[in-house]
């Protein structure tokens, strides 16, 4: 249904960005359709509010939430990647990598707790700062973009992540 719409999205921020989308491959696009119709209205293409959070944060796994076992196929990734800590610090992966199987402590819940401790020492707070930052300017851009309580369109969620994700604003302007 939206697929002219897409490829006209991607044409327009790719001009508006003078060719640095060369970047992004086939997979990241079709990885940011996906998650767009996963997320999006089907009446209307647009993203509502409610759904701009697990737009830009839900991970390719399955996860239990009340007893229910909710699936999400598809994950922004590459330079669509808006996740403030890097995949491989995530929670899901910090608690598999630290798994202890050989004790049934309670205490420690199977975690290997030195594992746990040496892995978290590699993360980059710098970094991690640095998307966090991003991530809340994109979210409250988005969040300013809403049409009238409608949703934010393709195009615009494209350019904005394009404009934070892409662009060096330093650059742009020199």
């Amino acid at each position: 249904m939206f697929t002219g719409v897409i490829v006209q999205s991607f044409s327009y921020v790719f001009q508006s960005t003078g060719g640095i989308l060369k970047s992004i491959t086939r997979r990241e696009i079709r990885a940011f359709k996906k998650a767009w119709a996963q997320f999006s209205d089907p009446n209307t293409g647009l993203l509502e509010r409610p759904n701009l959070v697990p737009f830009l944060a839900v991970r390719r796994s399955r996860f239990v939430l009340r007893s229910t076992v909710h699936h999400y196929a598809q994950k922004l990734s590459g330079v669509f990647e808006v996740r403030v800590y890097p995949p491989q610090f995530s929670t899901a992966s910090i608690l598999a990598a630290c798994q202890d199987k050989s004790k049934k402590d309670n205490k420690t819940g199977g975690v290997h707790v030195r594992k746990l401790n040496k892995l978290l020492n590699k993360i980059d707070f710098g970094v991690v700062r640095k998307r966090r930052a991003v991530y809340m300017r994109i979210y409250h851009e988005a969040n300013v973009m809403f049409y009238r309580g409608k949703g934010i369109s393709f195009t615009d969620m494209l350019v904005l992540l394009a404009h934070h994700k892409l662009i060096n604003d330093r650059e742009a302007l020199g």
